[in-house]
């Protein structure tokens, strides 16, 4: 046990490492208001639902959705970080070399997976049952027992990702299209979180329409969630117990099952990638720009995470124009709009702002180039083309569809052509702030040495960084933007925010122009 715990250390300083000074400062700084800002937003949403739960007589039941919440987002926002801090990482040939057994090296990942989950416990679970407690007056033996769940709550969602993680390894590694596979996967499972949520209001009802069945489920296969709901509002220590081995003994099942086979997954899909590279190679003469566009559209290609993390937004977009053909007045109802025209515009807006904020492919891009950038520094081209090819990356894979798509959803919602024109320049403007914010962000907080693709895309401060900082900024000016649509015409509006995008990219293009170039000669790979 003890050299997992070694090695689980070794995992841990490397996956947390990060720049020292007044840029570690800064990061834990940022980190902090955006836990804080989340921790009033499980707040807010966990009143919302006991509120609406206490009309229909089941808000006892609040910390058992939390867990069944909590259980969804971490096994559709872990399984793909967990298929590569499991199986894609760069020192699986050194780890296997050491006196290490492959049990040890599969338990000390999977306890490194664990650690990461308890991010969404922490915020979701743990903060709704504080939150749940204050508001109905419980007293110190409900917390105590709220904080021991909260160790054990991730064991079972975490286990249920490493097994899809392993199944998806297990099913592609000799596939030759194995990233185009794994990324639809990915989408797939993603859909069907988000029709979940979206359809929230109706599932709720059909669980009381048949609470019977339900109960009867929770006495047999739901056993899980009724030990969690007894031993927190009961307080019943005989379920508390009973909660905690099965986690425990699920947990530890798929680490001594799967990593029995674990070595031979890794060794195959090692071996599959070198029969696939071999093969007749072209040389094709492009201009330099040309040249950098085409590698960062290869190096995005090439992680299935990358652009999974990155594009999930836009396909979401996607489905909401498609549906918005077939059903503009349901999407308006499930908005609570009714007729209310004028907000039409403002609640498009919002919508668009949140996706591009999510596919920011620049927050990464100097990031993921890793053990290569060398490459990159030594080239005979001008830092302004390097910089240009990223944002060029992340404006062709986003504007276009973005465009198409708003202009799909205002001829669904008779939004006019003019408040058309304006919502497409203002697309193609935030996408290019979030771009140019992306490159300056990654400057400052590069993560060059990592060990799979998830380190950067979905754990590295940049990417964090720049997603909920734009996310957060986007619902301010969006909640000013709607409330001003009152008092203001929404055309106006839109000039104002488009002039602001304008003079802001010009200050981050300032910005890269004079800074930029010594931040990039200054890293180290």
């Amino acid at each position: 046990m003890s050299k997992v715990v070694s090695l689980l250390k070794v995992l841990l300083k490397n996956s947390f490492k990060s720049s020292k000074g007044k840029k570690q400062k800064s990061g834990v700084a940022i980190i902090a208001f955006i836990a804080i800002f989340f921790v009033f937003y499980v707040y807010t949403y966990t009143n919302i639902g006991i509120d609406y739960l206490s009309t229909l007589g089941m808000e006892r039941f609040v910390p058992a959705v939390s867990y069944v919440l909590v259980c969804i987002i971490t096994i559709s926002m872990s399984f793909s970080k967990t298929k590569n801090m499991l199986f894609d990482s760069k020192d699986n040939d050194l780890l296997f070399s050491l006196p290490l057994t492959k049990n040890q090296i599969f338990l000390a990942r999977m306890l490194n997976v664990l650690i990461w989950n308890y991010f969404y416990t922490v915020l979701i679970f743990f903060a709704c049952s504080i939150f749940y407690g204050i508001r109905l007056g419980m007293d110190v033996k409900y917390y105590l027992i709220s904080l021991i769940l909260t160790i054990f709550v991730p064991l079972i969602p975490t286990a249920i990702s490493v097994l899809i993680a392993y199944l998806i390894a297990l099913v592609t590694h000799k596939l030759k299209n194995s990233k185009v596979v794994e990324t639809v996967f990915n989408f797939l499972i993603a859909i069907f979180v988000f029709a979940l949520i979206y359809f929230a209001e109706a599932v709720v009802m059909k669980m009381i329409n048949y609470q019977d069945k339900i109960a009867k489920f929770m006495s047999t296969w739901g056993i899980i969630i009724k030990s969690l709901h007894k031993s927190l509002i009961a307080f019943d220590l005989k379920y508390l117990v009973l909660f905690v081995s099965v986690s425990v003994v699920l947990f530890l099942l798929v680490s001594l099952i799967f990593g029995k086979s674990y070595k031979n997954i890794i060794l195959n899909k090692s071996k599959s990638r070198k029969l696939l590279k071999k093969g007749k190679v072209e040389y094709k003469r492009n201009s330099v720009f040309n040249s950098l566009l085409l590698k960062e559209f290869k190096t995005y290609f090439n992680s299935s995470i990358y652009v999974y993390n990155t594009l999930f937004g836009v396909v979401l977009l996607v489905l909401m124009a498609v549906a918005s053909l077939f059903g503009a007045d349901s999407i308006l109802g499930s908005l609570d709009m009714g007729e209310d025209l004028i907000s039409i515009p403002a609640i498009l807006l919002i919508m668009i702002s949140f996706i591009i904020s999510m596919s920011n492919t620049c927050a990464s891009t100097i990031s993921i180039e890793g053990n290569k950038f060398w490459i990159l520094k030594t080239m005979p081209v001008k830092f302004k083309e390097i910089v240009n090819a990223k944002v060029a990356l992340n404006m062709l894979l986003v504007v276009p569809i973005s465009i198409l798509c708003a202009i799909v959803l205002a001829f669904s919602f008779g939004i006019s052509s003019l408040n058309m024109c304006l919502i497409s320049l203002y697309v193609a403007m935030l996408c290019m702030f979030c771009a140019y914010l992306g490159v300056i962000v990654n400057l400052k907080f590069p993560k060059m040495h990592w060990k799979n693709d998830s380190e950067v895309v979905k754990q590295s401060m940049s990417s964090f960084i720049c997603t909920f900082v734009v996310m957060i900024g986007v619902m301010i000016l969006s909640g000013v933007a709607l409330a001003l649509t009152t008092i203001i015409d929404f055309n106006i509006i839109m000039l104002i925010l488009n002039s602001l995008l304008i003079i802001s990219i010009l200050i981050l293009k300032i910005i890269i122009n004079k800074k930029g170039i010594k931040m990039f000669r200054n890293i180290e790979a």
